[in-house]
């Protein structure tokens, strides 16, 4: 789960819902494929919120996380949007 959605005061929540233990990838894209931001995670397993600020950086618009298993590839995309202000 990603939230809030759309994003006004920088702060991303991502909820890791009963979610195998492992090494994971979080990216965010632009519209054209355009890796913003990268940063790894190592997730000890089960329910964990993570929130990463990403402050003002970005302008207005739909962006995409992506959150990909770096042992099996899996990986969830979702849509965001920016209304920074």
């Amino acid at each position: 789960t990603v939230y809030p959605n759309p994003v006004t005061q920088g702060n991303v929540n991502i909820m890791f819902q009963d979610i195998a233990q492992g090494n994971y990838l979080l990216r965010l894209f632009n519209n054209v494929g355009q890796v913003l931001y990268s940063k790894e995670i190592a997730h000890p397993g089960g329910n964990v919120l993570q929130t990463i600020n990403f402050g003002k950086q970005f302008a207005n618009g739909c962006y995409f996380i992506e959150i990909r298993n770096t042992s099996t590839g899996k990986k969830t995309v979702k849509s965001v949007i920016f209304e920074n202000q």
